[in-house]
């Protein structure tokens, strides 16, 4: 379900989404969005479009596992605008905090664990416009090899892009009027632009330090895929352990260092998820709940059922009827 906060303007998407494919959609982004709690799912998503270059906010109630491809022509850079706890915000294994940019490396795709709570904003610019501003402001250092180390760490120049940003979320989530100004448009953009490039300091001023990535991350992935393609047969963590070569131990505590999650909750959500995609597109009276339940490993229905709600908010004879 989704709710509309407030009246839209061109260009904006603000609203409260209770279901993540639905989010996914609005964004117009190929992502997979896990909650990582047996709780119900609220995220408010604020997007800014302006053709070229797009601003994105997002904050979640619970939180989520998010990965997926990103566009081919944009260049992502993120950054948080709240506090986190260490190791609660996560991008490809390794923990971000606010004196953090990401996420602009082109050739990865997206992959972060979010903190229940945080306010979390990233930018896709056009890699031609983005382009055009580093050859008038002469940075030939934030070339390929810059981007592909997809964060840095720079916590004396953040400071005023992030207030810049915080400005323009205050704007968009009161819907003032200046948003639909194209002047105010041109005007964001040539600012916002410089001020980005500016916090980077040059090649050779860069700090040293940089997050190493968490022990055991590749176990996660490894054991995502593995999830993903046996959603619809019978998995134990035995199993799951045996086919990416470790223990049962072993693979427990990773996900609980990364995802804060054991495995077998982390499936029953995906299973959840899969369940729910497919009640929507199921015609009443052709296929039971049950079935469709048991073919994902929900043997009980007084069991499928609760944690359906619980996660949901809503009964499955409910989605099934939408």
């Amino acid at each position: 379900m989704v709710q509309k906060v407030q009246p839209p303007t061109p260009n904006l998407i603000h609203q409260k989404f209770q279901d993540t494919d639905e989010m996914a959609e609005a964004l117009r982004l190929p992502l997979r969005i896990t909650p990582l709690v047996l709780a119900p799912y609220s995220c408010e998503a604020v997007q800014l479009n302006l053709g070229n270059i797009a601003f994105n906010f997002t904050k979640s109630v619970v939180p989520l596992r998010v990965v997926g491809p990103k566009p081919a022509e944009a260049v992502f850079f993120s950054f948080l605008l709240n506090a986190v706890d260490e190791q609660k915000f996560i991008a490809h294994n390794c923990p971000i905090n606010r004196q953090m940019l990401f996420g602009f490396d082109s050739e990865r795709e997206v992959d972060l664990v979010i903190a229940d709570s945080v306010l979390y904003c990233y930018v896709a610019v056009s890699a031609v416009l983005l382009n055009q501003y580093l050859c008038l402001m002469e940075r030939d250092d934030l070339d390929a090899r810059f981007l592909g180390q997809n964060q840095v760490c720079i916590p004396t120049t953040i400071g005023p892009l992030q207030v810049f940003v915080r400005e323009l979320y205050t704007l968009v989530v009161n819907q003032t009027a200046c948003l639909a100004s194209l002047t105010f448009q041109r005007l964001l953009k040539e600012d916002f632009i410089p001020l980005l490039i500016q916090s980077i300091p040059p090649k050779g001023q860069l700090p040293t330090t940089s997050q190493r990535p968490l022990r055991r991350g590749d176990l996660v992935r490894q054991t995502e895929a593995f999830l993903e393609a046996h959603l619809n047969q019978p998995i134990t963590l035995a199993a799951v352990a045996k086919s990416i070569f470790t223990s049962q131990r072993t693979l427990t505590y990773a996900f609980d260092q990364i995802l804060g999650i054991s495995p077998m909750v982390y499936l029953k959500i995906l299973r959840l998820q899969v369940v729910r995609r497919l009640l929507k597109m199921t015609v009443p009276g052709t296929r039971t709940i049950s079935a469709i339940a048991a073919e994902h490993g929900f043997y009980s229905p007084g069991h499928f059922a609760r944690d359906y709600k619980t996660l949901f908010g809503e009964t499955p004879k409910e989605t099934l009827k939408q």
